[in-house]
């Protein structure tokens, strides 16, 4: 939820004003993994996810408005290594359940300008998938756990971005460039049409990456297709995703086509239960979830998360978590 920090910030003798919003979250947890091969196993109680975000807007007149924010995070969410956005330390592992030091880091940082002739942003983020959006079920797990998994990649970007919504229908056109923040040789420059639909129930997306450069990562690929749809039914949501094949990917079972899929169901009000698939070749990743509303803003949430990969033999990891957030 966010609230108004400051509403009124004169910054010139005419009219113009910035507002200033202020959101976070902060989510205290007990989490255990345990793994064969992926990563080390470790449990206990953690501080996870204590975010908090700042952005503001100015009115440029002429329907025009500039916008900049930043998301920072306290040291408790686990990066691949080399994927870490700039700023932030590195992993000690993969599995999502990394101590917190207590460090603030950047996660997230943006600025844009947008008017009648569309958007363009900049944002310093990590990549995402398409495949991931069908994911609808309430789990409160580090993504960071599927990182290695070879269905979905991620690792810190640089993102230039001109956008134009027409109605329901948003299109969008970005570059990329994975790696460190403003390498001069980044790993992989990334070109992507995104296409996106919103009206109602009904949401869905269509992606096509074209990737070029030496990088060696799953997120290294040539070209690659990837789309979501979900739908509100009421009595459950239901998400449906596809992810072509990572055809200059690292690991030969990667070069398969990824499917996923999520349920979202809401029991009560206030209790959600859920669960979200994925596969490609023979990786897979399965979660549950549940999610209980103690308000608007207080939620309880218990998640579990195992993949597996088969590639010579059978690799397992597995997470879990309960965990009591309150965002703001």
């Amino acid at each position: 939820m966010k609230k108004t920090l400051i509403a009124l910030a004169v910054l010139s003798a005419t009219s113009a004003f910035a507002q200033v919003t202020l959101t976070g979250t902060v989510r205290a947890a007990y989490q255990k993994t345990n793994s064969s091969d992926f990563t080390e196993n470790q449990s206990g109680l953690a501080l996870t996810d204590a975010t908090i975000g700042v952005a503001a807007t100015e009115d440029l007149g002429s329907g025009m408005k500039a916008s900049a924010g930043i998301t920072l995070d306290q040291n408790s969410s686990a990066f691949p290594a080399g994927s870490a956005p700039a700023g932030t330390a590195a992993a000690l592992n993969t599995n999502g359940s990394r101590a917190s030091t207590g460090s603030i880091n950047r996660r997230n940082t943006f600025v844009q300008v947008q008017g009648d002739f569309g958007l363009v942003r900049f944002d310093q983020t990590r990549s995402g998938d398409l495949i991931t959006r069908a994911w609808v079920a309430p789990s409160n797990l580090d993504q960071g756990i599927y990182d290695g998994s070879n269905i979905v990649a991620r690792a810190g970007i640089d993102a230039l971005t001109y956008g134009m919504a027409f109605g329901p229908v948003t299109a969008s056109l970005q570059y990329v460039e994975t790696g460190a923040d403003g390498v001069s040789t980044p790993n992989v420059n990334v070109t992507v049409l995104n296409l996106g639909y919103a009206n109602g129930p009904l949401a869905a997306g269509f992606s096509i990456k074209s990737s070029a450069g030496a990088g060696t990562t799953n997120f290294a690929r040539t070209i690659n297709n990837e789309a979501f749809v979900t739908y509100d039914f009421g009595v459950a949501r239901v998400g449906l995703g596809w992810d072509g094949a990572m055809a200059a990917a690292s690991s030969a079972n990667a070069d398969a086509n990824a499917l996923a899929f999520g349920v979202a169901v809401p029991v009560t009000s206030a209790l959600t239960l859920g669960a979200n698939y994925a596969t490609r070749d023979v990786n897979n990743t399965t979660e549950f979830a549940a999610a209980y509303s103690l308000s608007k803003r207080t939620v309880f949430n218990a998640s579990y998360g195992r993949q597996t990969a088969k590639e010579t033999a059978t690799r397992t990891a597995d997470q879990f978590r309960i965990s009591l957030a309150h965002n703001f």
